[in-house]
């Protein structure tokens, strides 16, 4: 086994071991665009008795995407499922721009009164 020795090895590395071969993804953007139920197939198809689909190509509902978070929960689903195991699966983790998120933390913010209860100055606020 060769020992390496120093910086001065980097640039015989790079030229004459290093391969980069350059590649196009062009559905790379499409975790990201507008989706509706049956774009992607069902962790446990239906009628599927021996096979699952996991990872972030499939459909599970309120997640997001390429997670590791997602392909967990989607390998557990698929698990539990085929084997019904009567357990659910972990809900998905309440990210910070999740609508009730936010929701709850102007709840607290407020101490827990309503909107209507407070007076906004809110003819300032579109000065």
């Amino acid at each position: 086994m060769k020992l390496w020795h120093g910086f001065n090895e980097i640039s015989d590395l790079a030229r004459h071991h290093a391969h980069c071969i350059p590649y196009m993804m062009p559905y790379v953007t499409s975790y990201f665009m507008a989706r509706k139920a049956g774009d992607r197939p069902n962790i446990v198809p239906e009628h599927a008795m021996n096979f699952a689909f996991i990872g972030e190509h499939v459909e599970t509902p309120e997640d997001t995407v390429f997670t590791t978070e997602y392909a967990v929960r989607t390998g557990m689903e698929a698990v539990y499922t085929l084997l019904n195991i009567g357990l659910g699966v972990p809900e998905v983790f309440a990210c910070a721009y999740g609508v009730r998120v936010m929701l709850k933390a102007a709840s607290s913010m407020l101490d827990g009164k309503k909107l209507t209860a407070i007076h906004l100055p809110v003819e300032k606020c579109w000065l």
